[in-house]
């Protein structure tokens, strides 16, 4: 990371540059477990909107999908 280009009150929870946080993969594997395990427990529901518009990659991804938890076991 560029320190030029990083707002003088940006958020960087693992610094950047030569000081970055040796554990960071670790935290960034943690939180996908962390998650997985969350939405293992709760239903979730589309909340619809008007029209779902899509960025165009090789494959077609929604722009504006948003979901609410309907239930949580």
């Amino acid at each position: 990371v560029n320190a030029e280009k990083i707002p003088p009150y940006a958020y960087t929870p693992f610094g950047g540059g030569q000081r970055l946080c040796l554990g960071k993969p670790f935290a960034m594997m943690e939180m996908k477990i962390i998650l997985s395990i969350i939405m293992q427990r709760v239903n979730m529901q589309p909340v619809l909107t008007d029209r779902i518009s899509y960025y165009l990659f090789p494959s077609l991804k929604p722009k504006n999908v948003f979901m609410k938890i309907v239930d949580i076991k």
